[in-house]
């Protein structure tokens, strides 16, 4: 295998990598998946609410209590005091616990217009270096895509898609032919 074809090789399955975290993150994470986070004393970890008591508000299931019930290791020892409602700050005991949802849409075009534009910039470097050498060789640059099919192709792969000489020019074609 030629050197280029490998790195035109490289450079699609590279871009085929490069997608499928955000397809497994949208066959993962479904839009109405919501996420409790429990801060114990310094520590915190992010638990999804698979089943909240109500589907239509979620975040309601997201409380210093559900923290405690689900027995994490940097919950032990925690303690939540009762509540004085006219003075609670929502700040007091050892637990903290904050309802979210992730990939909004705007986070997933985000992302998408970044993994596009990488992927361009890989096919970018990868067809640069033989642009150059095909503007070196022409001393100007291709004037129809046919010159730049012929300039930018390898070799062995220009003669069987054109089937021509690579220094044979092409004429005009005249109408009515």
């Amino acid at each position: 295998m030629r050197k280029t074809t490998r790195r035109l090789l490289i450079l699609v399955v590279l871009a085929v990598l490069a997608l499928l975290p955000a397809t497994n993150a949208a066959l993962i994470n479904s839009n109405s998946l919501y996420w409790c986070k429990c801060q114990c004393f310094t520590n915190s970890t992010i638990i999804p609410l698979l089943h909240p008591e109500d589907s239509n508000r979620p975040c309601l299931s997201c409380t210093r209590q559900f923290c405690l019930d689900q027995k994490l290791e940097i919950c032990k020892g925690a303690k939540v005091p009762e509540l004085d409602t006219d003075t609670g700050t929502g700040t007091e005991g050892d637990v903290a616990a904050t309802c979210f949802k992730r990939d909004s849409p705007r986070d997933q075009v985000i992302v998408t217009c970044f993994v596009l534009i990488c992927c361009a910039l890989l096919l970018f470097a990868g067809v640069r270096a033989r642009l150059r050498k095909a503007v070196e060789q022409r001393g100007a640059q291709p004037i129809d895509l046919r010159e730049w099919g012929q300039a930018l192709l390898p070799e062995p792969l220009h003669n069987s898609v054109f089937g021509r000489n690579n220094n044979q020019r092409y004429g005009p074609v005249s109408v009515g032919s």
